[in-house]
């Protein structure tokens, strides 16, 4: 897999608490919430510098900042949330983060040392247990030294949630050629790490408004969806981030959804729609500030010509409109054969015949000099409007 965030260092479970805060429960971000208070900082990853994995000219660093500007606009719209962002519309650190590193510099390190020597500990006396995972990619010293530091700024400025973007790629494949795996993953902090259970359940609630649209990843290790991780920095190895972290593979970048620039502009907003979703299920409904749309890409009109073979940000909604009524992917498949991608396929087709005809007597009412195609699309818009 395609991962760059590790160093051969030591984990923690027991530190003492001069070397470890109390950790940020879940509790607390609850009551942080509520108290209009609650924190994200939202961490793009890679950099201009070193820009992650690429695809036909798509560099992912470029992907994942488009992913995470669309997040801050959502997450913006909550007045119980403030919002930190970690890099730039162009890719670069924000000015505050760049004067943090160089700041911080000497006591990143001491915090890093002191971690270290407390990880080295725990595993030797019993009181951490190492855990194989996921093989990650080694990170290069300036990026973990920045990880780190990350997680040093949010610990210090009482970050409740770390959301680290990315997108993902299958390793070894050819060049310009697609891999064999696609879906989505969430990585989390193993359970023995001081902030797994302040970051489990935001991981299961993203997961589950991710999974209306793209299906979990298909690689053996991340078949879970949820994956617990000891040795990735940016949620928290060795024990080195206090509040709630994770880290989110959004795809495999070779995907057909991210190829034509139309499609994955609308796909990579609902992406960021959908995590703001599933952010926002975390809270009691009583304090959210109102009733999310399934979907920011409806309601739309579509035209009358819609016919296999296109491929559109047309196609991709109304792929999203039979997924919203449950007709897509069609019945009996699942969205690893069926994937919303914005090609107007066989799957297309059949889910859009099994709404036809689901839907007959209601598609008969509409006017008769308009084509069959023509009335159940205008009965689907009028649906997924009303949703």
């Amino acid at each position: 897999m395609k991962y760059f965030f590790l160093i051969p260092i030591l984990f923690l479970f027991t530190l003492p608490r001069l070397l470890f805060a109390t950790p940020v429960s879940f509790e607390d971000a609850l009551r942080h919430y509520e108290q209009k208070d609650f924190r994200i900082l939202i961490v793009p990853g890679h950099s201009n510098r070193e820009w992650g994995t690429d695809f036909r000219g798509l560099r992912e660093s470029a992907l994942n900042v488009k992913l995470a500007t669309n997040l801050a606009e959502f997450l913006k719209r909550d007045p119980h949330i403030k919002v930190y962002m970690a890099r730039d519309e162009y890719g670069s650190f924000a000015n505050w983060l760049s004067y943090y590193f160089q700041a911080e510099a000497t006591n990143t390190k001491k915090f890093l040392a002191l971690h270290s020597q407390a990880s080295k500990a725990a595993v030797e006396n019993g009181t951490f247990k190492l855990t194989s995972g996921v093989y990650h990619n080694r990170a290069s010293s300036q990026t973990a030294y920045e990880l780190f530091a990350i997680n040093k700024f949010a610990n210090d400025n009482r970050i409740d949630l770390t959301l680290h973007i990315h997108f993902n790629d299958n390793p070894g494949r050819k060049i310009n050629q697609p891999g064999k795996y696609a879906g989505v993953a969430i990585y989390v902090p193993e359970r023995q790490l001081p902030n797994f259970f302040a970051t489990e359940p935001f991981a299961k609630a993203i997961l589950s408004k991710l999974n209306q649209l793209a299906a979990t990843s298909t690689f053996p290790g991340e078949r879970a969806g949820v994956v617990q991780d000891q040795e990735l920095i940016a949620i928290g190895s060795s024990g080195t981030r206090e509040g709630a972290a994770l880290l989110i593979e959004y795809g495999y970048i070779y995907e057909p959804q991210f190829l034509l620039p139309t499609v994955r502009d609308a796909y990579v907003r609902e992406l960021a729609y959908l995590t703001f979703h599933g952010i926002e299920n975390v809270f009691p409904a009583t304090l959210t500030s109102s009733t999310l749309a399934p979907s920011v890409l409806l309601p739309r009109v579509w035209p009358m010509n819609m016919r296999r073979g296109m491929k559109n940000v047309d196609v991709l909604t109304l792929q999203r409109a039979l997924s919203i009524t449950g007709y897509y992917p069609p019945f009996g498949m699942s969205l690893q054969d069926c994937p919303v991608s914005g090609y107007f396929g066989a799957c297309t087709e059949l889910g859009l015949n099994q709404f036809t005809l689901m839907h007959k007597v209601a598609i008969d009412q509409l006017d008769p000099k308009k084509s069959l195609r023509a009335r159940t699309l205008e009965l689907l818009s009028s649906l997924v409007t009303t949703n």
